[in-house]
């Protein structure tokens, strides 16, 4: 996510995706052409598979297209009182408000992912994806509402968190 407008009153982050959707659609193109080549081959096998990987490949890219899409932005508004969480898909929008006074601070979320290697050595390897999450009300009945729509490895998840708090005056 990236720090759109950060003043004393107003806080907004949006996450607007560019690569993952213009490298699926790259990707729906050449599954395309593929498809539409084996089809006009002539073959009556190679046009099966024409079909099949049209319908197949080009419904799979076709959903995480979609699936890509979205954008989202976090308005964190003093003067209103709000906090604002919209999410913006291919088809429709989506919008979140809940008090400022509820919010405590915000963390990074975590995953890990375990995988064993391939080699018949044994070993697994794990790795490890972020992102940020944003803690309302006190601890008995705490409410965690996620902000970030796709988990990455790098740091961004930690200098939002961070952005954020510091936002809201809270140490971390």
């Amino acid at each position: 996510m990236k720090i759109v407008e950060n003043s004393a009153a107003v806080l907004v982050m949006e996450h607007r995706p560019l690569f993952g959707p213009i490298i699926v659609a790259a990707l729906f193109v050449v599954v395309l052409c593929v498809s539409l080549l084996l089809v006009a081959s002539g073959n009556g096998n190679l046009m099966m598979l024409g079909l099949f990987l049209m319908v197949v490949g080009c419904g799979t890219t076709g959903l995480l297209f979609f699936a890509l899409s979205k954008r989202v932005r976090l308005r964190l508004d003093r003067g209103a009182g709000l906090v604002t969480l919209t999410i913006t898909g291919r088809r429709k929008t989506t919008e979140q408000s809940l008090r400022l006074s509820d919010l405590d601070h915000t963390e990074v979320d975590t995953m890990r992912a375990m995988s064993a290697h391939s080699d018949n050595l044994g070993g697994t390897t794990s790795s490890e994806s972020h992102g940020v999450v944003l803690i309302f009300g006190p601890q008995a009945a705490t409410q965690r509402l996620v902000v970030t729509p796709v988990y990455t490895s790098g740091g961004g998840a930690k200098r939002n968190v961070a952005a954020i708090n510091a936002w809201l005056g809270v140490k971390t």
